[in-house]
């Protein structure tokens, strides 16, 4: 776990060191149109890493933050809409949070790995007053589509979070909790 936490910490300096010398090279070269839109894109992303940040079960916020170190075929995105801190709003915040995380890599382990860009999942989050609703849009090939789904709905048996619906099996998940204290 050390390790793991080490690993993500040196990704994260490196982003940063790569983000620092992206702005400083925009003010050598008065660019302050580039160096403002820089800045703003950090900013976004900041304010992202904050909000999974406070998601509120350690397993998941460590799992998210550290993707990058443990996936070069799969790029993860996330999206929160609004604040969600699972473990203030539901009793099943670490059931939710493994759900999410086995999600996820059942997409990570099913991808058909290509020369060129990674596939890349984006995972939204959105609460409303009654229920959780965790979305989940790839964009990649799967090595085998039928083991994919075999795995996910094996995974979700039981488990808080439900289906919705399977629009076009992979490229769309969409997962549902309904919110009990």
């Amino acid at each position: 776990m050390q390790t793991s936490a080490i690993k993500t910490l040196n990704h994260h300096r490196h982003d940063w060191m790569n983000d620092l010398q992206v702005v400083y090279g925009y003010i050598r070269l008065k660019k302050l149109d580039k160096t403002i839109e820089y800045v703003e894109k950090i900013s976004e992303r900041m304010a992202m890493e904050s909000s999974i940040s406070k998601l509120g079960v350690p397993s998941l916020i460590s799992y998210i933050q550290s993707f990058r170190t443990i996936s070069n075929s799969l790029e993860l995105q996330v999206k929160i809409n609004g604040d969600i801190h699972l473990n203030e709003i539901t009793a099943e915040a670490d059931q939710i949070a493994e759900t999410l995380i086995h999600t996820i890599n059942a997409y990570r382990f099913a991808v058909k790995t290509s020369y060129g860009n990674a596939a890349v999942l984006t995972l939204e989050l959105t609460l409303n007053d009654d229920a959780l609703y965790a979305a989940f849009y790839y964009q990649g090939e799967l090595m085998n589509e039928q083991q994919w789904k075999q795995k996910i709905q094996k995974q979700l048996q039981g488990a808080p979070l439900q289906p919705v619906n399977f629009e076009q099996p992979y490229a769309k998940v969409l997962l549902k909790a309904e919110m009990r204290a």
